[in-house]
């Protein structure tokens, strides 16, 4: 093999060795920043936690307090909505602790994401769904 052979055949091999170094570092650089994007969406199951539960006098079905009452409060909500949730959250035990506990009010909830008159509602298919599973769990006594 002559100097220029073998000079050739050095010049190759680094080439293709910078070659692997570089699709090895943008290999390694996509995987990175695949990891910095998914780590922060994936939640261990035990951060998971369930809706605080709400307890509520006189229970049947979707309404609590005296069927009796004076004043029957009836609340359309949809399960996507974030003001509904925070209505849940915040105001809902108020009145009901408040009113509902002394018979001066019954308070009816009625999901707005069900079917009306055969229309669809406010809410999708995800909120329709919800509605069912909660009247359902009514039906069971839950």
């Amino acid at each position: 093999m002559s100097k220029r052979e073998a000079f050739r055949e050095k010049r190759r091999r680094s080439d293709r060795r910078s070659r692997l170094i570089s699709i090895g570092l943008i290999v390694l650089g996509a995987l990175l920043v695949a990891f910095f994007l998914i780590y922060p969406q994936v939640k261990p199951v035990a951060a998971i936690q369930a809706a605080p539960a709400h307890t509520h006098p006189k229970v049947d079905r979707n309404s609590t307090g005296d069927p009796k009452a004076p004043v029957t409060l009836t609340e359309f909500s949809d399960y996507q909505c974030p003001y509904c949730r925070d209505f849940w959250k915040d105001t809902e035990d108020q009145i009901i602790n408040t009113y509902g506990a002394s018979d001066k009010v019954r308070f009816v909830s009625r999901s707005a994401g069900n079917w009306v008159s055969g229309n669809i509602g406010t809410g999708g298919v995800e909120s329709q769904n919800s509605a069912l599973a909660a009247y359902c769990a009514a039906d069971q006594g839950k």
